[in-house]
């Protein structure tokens, strides 16, 4: 087992392995006709998978805000997930539009649009958002019995069915689609949170014989969900389940990619800087792609090319939002100054300096 001091691996791995299927799947879409390749069948397979497992890494990292108090949730937490929210995504969805209007001649909305759009969580930045109110509700759970924190995510699986088929249209009315992510995304990351001590538990026997039966036994029921028809507004349930019953498989995969060298330590080191790599890779896509490559939108080189050379202006973009923190004005933008000292840390320094 990982010494208190030892950062583990396999999260990294599952945070890299979920931003490179991020990055596929945008690529995908950017590209016209790429949703028509066989790529895209690629992305409906991981589409199971992907941010669930990212979620779920989330969760099993933030129990820390347990220990916070209300202005500590916010200085401590909330304050590093806002401001890159807050700065960074009126720029990616500005980019966006200058795309499609020098592509299309569409009209850049009104600046009211930005504000919904943010309000909303309506952009490719929707999981800072998610993440804000999901460590929200994490938090407010410990001033509940264990009992019923562990039932949050079970009611809310339950009553996904009721939620989209009357309270979705209602918000979908007053342009608020965020509801079925939440529906889709919450139940991971407190699965993350409530089931830390089991998850470290089975990755560090994620490589043994009865581990390996059991991820294998889960994804058979998976495709057994996969497969289940039901109507649209219950086939959020079974998605989600789907997702859960996947996640030792994922865990196992992101366990094994770790140890793999050269691929395991580029899988990683990605995953270690999760949140460049997912600022940077729309805004990329929309700069080298979008506006600075319209011609070729429309020559004659196949979706699978060009989706392949979006995937790698994708992985390159981690390194160009990462030197924009070299920058000073800007590194505020991406990490945030702290608000406030660690008291904890403090107290270190004192005592080594008496």
């Amino acid at each position: 087992m990982a010494s208190p001091t030892e950062r583990m691996a396999w999260p990294d791995a599952a945070r890299g392995v979920s931003i490179l299927g991020v990055m596929l799947l945008h690529s995908t879409m950017v590209v016209p006709s790429g949703v028509e390749t066989s790529i895209e069948t690629a992305n409906r397979i991981f589409g199971t998978l992907r941010m669930p497992l990212f979620f779920m890494v989330a969760g099993f990292f933030a129990v820390k805000v347990y220990r916070f108090n209300l202005l500590e949730l916010f200085t401590k937490r909330l304050w590093f997930l806002l401001v890159p929210y807050v700065f960074w995504m009126p720029i990616e969805v500005f980019l966006a539009r200058l795309k499609f209007h020098l592509n299309y001649g569409f009209e850049f909305p009104e600046p009211k649009f930005y504000w919904l759009t943010m309000r909303n969580a309506e952009n490719l930045y929707w999981f800072l958002w998610s993440l804000i109110l999901f460590t929200i509700v994490l938090w407010v759970t410990k001033f509940l019995p264990k009992v019923v924190s562990y039932a949050i995510p079970i009611v809310v699986i339950a009553l996904t069915p009721y939620l989209i088929l009357h309270l979705h249209p209602w918000l979908m009315a007053r342009e608020i689609m965020v509801l079925p992510r939440i529906l889709t995304y919450l139940p991971p990351f407190l699965f993350g949170a409530y089931a830390r001590p089991y998850i470290a538990w089975f990755a560090e026997r994620a490589l043994t014989k009865k581990e390996l039966m059991v991820s294998a036994a889960l994804v058979v029921v998976a495709r057994v969900l996969h497969l289940w028809q039901l109507q649209d507004h219950t086939r959020p349930v079974k998605d989600v389940f789907a997702s859960l019953v996947l996640l030792p498989m994922a865990i196992t995969i992101s366990v094994a990619i770790a140890k793999v060298p050269l691929v395991g330590s580029a899988i990683t080191l990605l995953g270690r800087h999760t949140l460049v790599a997912y600022l940077g890779h729309p805004i990329a896509l929309s700069v080298v792609f979008g506006i600075l490559l319209q011609d070729g939108l429309h020559t004659t080189v196949s979706p699978e090319a060009w989706i392949a050379f979006c995937f790698v202006v994708s992985l390159l973009s981690p390194v160009a939002m990462h030197g924009l923190t070299k920058v000073p004005m800007l590194r505020w933008t991406i990490f945030p100054p702290k608000l406030a000292r660690d008291a904890r840390t403090s107290d270190v320094k004192k005592l080594g300096n008496a």
